[in-house]
């Protein structure tokens, strides 16, 4: 029962990441932007790092879990 309880947790927190990266790169792309001196696409690099690749490891967490949960 923990494991599944963990299992959702980290699909949530994998989720709430994804979101994190959609929000923060609009507000990058219709804020920052404008008047930003690097070029977008390291805009997109660095929001990449900073949410997707924690999304992708809670993602794989959590399905071990849910796997080994049976």
């Amino acid at each position: 029962m923990k494991k599944k309880f963990v299992s959702v947790f980290l699909m949530i927190c994998a989720a709430l990441f994804a979101a994190g990266f959609a929000a923060h790169l609009y507000f990058d792309y219709t804020l920052h932007y404008e008047y930003g001196s690097a070029p977008f696409r390291l805009y997109v690099i660095e929001r990449f790092a900073e949410f997707t690749v924690p999304a992708i490891g809670c993602f794989a967490a959590g399905m071990l879990l849910r796997r080994k949960a049976g």
